[in-house]
């Protein structure tokens, strides 16, 4: 058909040469999400094959990789609630931070990093912000032309998973005055206390955690779905979310209750059997963890409202009757506020304090598991 096409001349006069080819410019490498080589923690919707959807804070994917420059291609999805902003990630290149990159809604393609030096490279992302804010989609990491994803490193043995409300998402860890409000600029759950306890012991952290959420209810009295509602979901905010899978965590940190008692408290045996009743859900989905039961400092005693007692009470009576049963991989973490430490918004634990909280969840899970916790982050 071609040679035939060719004995027609397309016009009249003398034939004429073809015109020289231009040469194609080489093109950029794009490493699809299904890549073996990006590295993933957390929970990860993967019910479409071209793209990895996530939602819980500190969720994050890595990726070994030659070559000078690197660009994510992300899709962000507000959830239409109340709140207008639009997540943001936490980025590294080869250990160094880099500035937190604030997404804008829909597809974009963001540049991270160009002139790298020649040679190998990982970068690391981390979602900073909370379910609240809204959905990230990974579509894919664009390198050099010629450059190639390598296979990643060896994971780390160890896990740990924190379930909790706003001080596990770190809202306001960044506000300078107890008066500023919610901003996704001041939240970072990538440097709560649950994520620098890990990093010092060397473990792999998710973060199942969703602020004003509560055991039995919620700060919000229309909000009726609490943490257990929505603790099993891949993606948070969808009810019709897919199942997360296992994740056989090492250590689990139970930070709930504040919400609860957020405006009146909360009735005792409806708390404590709610209570009761996620610590065995816990239990059943890490058969092997160690449990630590958290108070939050957020949670105070006054004359007429002694909650933190109230919550105290519950978590002291979970742990003596788990273990008269045969539980004894339970443990209590009791946290207070040092007003000299300052606190970040509405307020909420400052880095100072979030510091000190892993300081001691690390000296509880050393003391129960032998582990040696490294400096901390």
């Amino acid at each position: 058909m071609v040679l035939a096409l060719l004995a027609f001349p397309c016009c009249d006069g003398p034939a004429r040469p073809a015109p020289a080819a231009t040469p194609l410019a080489p093109e950029p490498v794009t490493i699809l999400p299904t890549d073996p080589a990006i590295r993933t923690v957390g929970r990860f919707d993967r019910s479409d094959a071209r793209i990895l959807r996530f939602s819980w804070p500190a969720t994050s994917f890595e990726l070994r990789f030659t070559g000078t420059s690197v660009a994510l291609v992300l899709c962000d999805t507000p959830l239409p609630d109340d709140t207008p902003e639009t997540d943001w990630l936490a980025l590294a290149i080869d250990g160094r931070e880099l500035a937190p990159l604030p997404l804008a809604a829909g597809v974009r393609t963001y540049e991270v990093a160009r002139g790298l030096a020649q040679g190998v490279h990982e970068i690391v992302a981390n979602k900073r912000t909370e379910p609240e804010v809204g959905t990230v989609a990974l579509r894919g990491v664009v390198l050099d032309p010629g450059a190639k994803a390598l296979p990643p490193g060896p994971a780390p043995t160890r896990r740990m998973e924190i379930v909790g409300d706003s001080i596990s998402t770190g809202f306001g860890i960044d506000g300078k005055t107890p008066g500023c409000p919610f901003t996704t600029a001041t939240e970072d759950a990538t440097r709560t206390y649950g994520v620098l306890a890990a990093r010092a012991l060397g473990a792999d952290v998710q973060v199942i955690a969703w602020k004003g959420k509560g055991v039995l209810r919620n700060d919000d009295p229309a909000d009726t779905e609490t943490l257990p509602v929505i603790y099993g979901r891949t993606l948070p905010g969808d009810p019709g979310s897919r199942d997360a899978p296992p994740f056989d965590a090492d250590v689990v940190v139970l930070n709930l209750g504040t919400n609860d008692f957020a405006r009146s408290q909360a009735p005792a045996k409806e708390f404590e059997a709610a209570y009761d009743g996620f610590v065995g859900v816990l239990r059943a989905r890490h058969p092997r963890a160690l449990l630590v039961l958290a108070i939050g400092p957020l949670l105070f005693d006054e004359p007429g409202r002694m909650w933190r007692t109230a919550v105290k009470d519950v978590i002291d009576s979970v742990i003596l009757e788990r273990g008269r049963a045969g539980d004894a991989r339970l443990a209590l973490l009791d946290v207070w506020f040092d007003p000299a430490d300052g606190v970040g918004c509405q307020f909420h634990p400052n880095l100072i304090t979030h510091r000190k909280i892993a300081a001691e969840l690390v000296r509880i899970v050393e003391a129960r598991l032998g582990w040696k916790a490294g400096p901390m982050p």
